[in-house]
């Protein structure tokens, strides 16, 4: 990893989602939101940041996993620290959350991808809301079922 990827990351893991004054941490929020467990809302987290490493240096798109999005989507309710604070100063640059609505090809490259890192994607893609742009496309039902 070069310096300029090393400082990224030291910036993303001393970056911290939870206020200190806050009444209700962004932390409880998520966990209560999600019926997670305090343990797993920091794994979630956790990978939240990895996966915003992996979307300023990838040099493609990149799509989170279920945990991830649901991170990324509270924090985005978090408008200072989000656009104020995560953005110009962790990642220093800005990171959008596009949907692959209308984006059939990238949505189905992106599942296959998925489903060939973590296989129990295959099972949640069936009934999985945001992908029912996509549920009719012949190559989806390909993916499925050559997965």
């Amino acid at each position: 990893m070069n310096v300029q990827y090393n400082k990224l990351y030291e910036r993303l893991q001393t970056f911290s989602l939870d206020e200190p004054d806050a009444i209700l941490p962004f932390s409880v929020r998520l966990a209560r939101e999600n019926r997670w467990s305090l343990e797993y809302t920091q794994q979630a987290i956790a990978e939240y940041k990895k996966f915003a490493f992996l979307a300023v240096v990838a040099g493609h798109p990149v799509a989170p996993s279920e945990q991830v999005d649901q991170v990324w989507h509270l924090h985005l309710t978090y408008t200072r620290s989000y656009w104020d604070e995560f953005c110009p100063n962790i990642l220093r640059k800005s990171f959008h959350h596009y949907s692959l609505t209308n984006q059939i090809d990238l949505a189905l490259e992106t599942l296959q991808q998925a489903i060939n890192l973590e296989p129990e994607v295959k099972e949640s893609a069936e009934t999985d809301d945001d992908l029912e742009n996509i549920r009719s496309d012949q190559r989806f039902d390909a993916i499925i079922a050559a997965s």
